[in-house]
């Protein structure tokens, strides 16, 4: 789990997750850094906080019950991705504007 946490978490979110995300979401490509700097700490924190007590629960249960508890843990997770990366305070990191009211 010491491995997970200080070697591969911050080269998949460092290098993959948070950069692939904000392309998606329309940042420019020189904008990618400043929103892995700004997002990459906060992430890090919640993932330690989020999968090292779940893992130690996943690993410790019952074979039968480890795919549930992991994607129950999984939802939680994708929740607080999606809070995190919705997390905008500049035009620039965030470029897709809000919908206007009364329209979907």
């Amino acid at each position: 789990m010491a491995l997970e946490q200080l070697l591969w978490a911050p080269f998949y979110f460092g290098l993959y997750d948070l950069p692939a995300a904000s392309l998606l979401n329309g940042v420019p490509s020189d904008g990618v850094a400043s929103v892995v700097a700004r997002h990459l700490p906060r992430t890090l924190a919640a993932n330690a906080k989020i999968w090292t007590p779940a893992n130690v629960v996943v690993y410790s249960a019952p074979l039968e019950y480890r795919l549930l508890i992991a994607n129950c843990v999984d939802l939680l997770w994708s929740t607080v991705q999606a809070d995190i990366a919705a997390d905008c305070t500049s035009e620039e990191l965030c470029p897709v504007p809000a919908a206007p009211a009364g329209r979907l």
